[in-house]
């Protein structure tokens, strides 16, 4: 059973990289990293929600798209460090990405093993129950939201070069030039 609930994660993981072009496409990065990080944190929520009645259908629904939400967020932020990059300047871009990629990654470990440690700590227990996972889940997804700030800050057409995304804005000057 275990098997198949990380299996429904990476089968929504896959799904989602056959889709991420035509949804950069239609909606753009900036969109994108806006609403599917919304998204994300939901399906951290739905995760901490999780009871030992939960339906296992219910379980993988969830896990499944959490897995789409979750890998459509990191390919898209994956990709972005490079989509408005010269040539001459991707060395370096990809050297900062992977530094930053790393350095995310381990500050993310810590914070969810602190917030593991420190709520049973609080609850004054030895042994891990769902309460600790379940703050730990919660506080990931505010975490979530909170960086959703700084996508807002992102200009509205970045990464279309790479995205081929096509603001309303710039499609209304096309539409104009043709007539």
């Amino acid at each position: 059973v275990s098997g198949l609930l990380i299996f429904s994660s990476s089968l929504g993981a896959v799904a989602m990289k056959a889709t991420t072009p035509p949804i950069l496409r239609r909606f753009g990065f900036r969109n994108v990293v806006i609403w599917n990080g919304a998204l994300a944190a939901l399906a951290l929520v739905a995760c901490a929600l999780f009871e030992q009645s939960t339906p296992i259908g219910v379980i993988l629904l969830v896990l499944m798209s959490s897995g789409f939400v979750q890998s459509l967020q990191f390919s898209t932020l994956n990709s972005l460090p490079y989509a408005d990059v010269p040539v001459h300047k991707m060395s370096g871009a990809t050297s900062l990405s992977q530094l930053m990629q790393q350095i995310g990654k381990g500050i993310g470990v810590a914070i969810a093993a602190s917030m593991l440690n420190l709520t049973l700590a609080w609850r004054g227990s030895a042994e891990l129950s769902t309460f600790e996972f379940r703050v730990t889940l919660l506080v990931s997804a505010l975490i979530s939201i909170a960086s959703i700030i700084f996508f807002i800050r992102l200009r509205k057409d970045a990464g279309a070069e790479m995205s081929g995304h096509v603001s309303d804005k710039a499609l209304d000057v096309s539409r104009e030039q043709a007539r």
